[in-house]
């Protein structure tokens, strides 16, 4: 069985002129992380391996949850591949994870997380994954590579925890 858990990347800042990988987190976004932090723990009674996209607003919000968690969590990463709006791009790493991590969470990007939700499980018909929102999804399978329909355990979105 495998387990992959999409994180988005708490809500940023606009108001500087940076890049867009650049962009920092809003204040909300740290309380949100917090929040999700604390439900997940609290749902989730396994370890996972947490890779990040390089993106500083996925970046800090990754490390909040790796601060909050740090008990849960085998491995963090920040891993540039990862810094994708392209859900086909970001199935093709997916379907390369190594197969000896059962419990991965990755902290990323929209459209590519709501779409790839979407995808894994057609029932979902989710509109948008908010920021700071997160999925988990099951997978009846062994290996990363043959991953096809899922199951979703876990659905957190700020909002429904304040």
């Amino acid at each position: 069985m495998k387990r992959l858990i999409l994180l988005r990347h708490g809500k940023s800042s606009w108001e500087n002129n940076v890049l867009d990988e650049d962009r920092p987190l809003q204040k909300i976004a740290y309380d949100d992380a917090e929040l999700v932090a604390e439900t997940f723990g609290r749902e989730a009674n396994y370890n996972f391996t947490i890779w990040s996209s390089k993106a500083n607003r996925a970046k800090t919000t990754a490390q909040l949850i790796v601060e909050k968690l740090e008990d849960q969590v085998d491995d963090f990463r920040i891993k540039d591949e990862f810094y994708t709006f392209n859900a086909a791009e970001l199935l093709k790493l997916i379907f390369k994870l190594p197969d000896l991590i059962d419990n991965m969470m990755l902290v990323g990007h929209n459209p590519a997380f709501t779409q790839l939700v979407n995808y894994f499980c057609e029932t979902a018909e989710l509109g948008n994954l908010p920021t700071t929102g997160l999925v988990e999804m099951e997978f009846k399978s062994d290996n990363w590579s043959s991953i096809r329909e899922a199951k979703i355990n876990l659905l957190l979105f700020p909002k429904n925890l304040r």
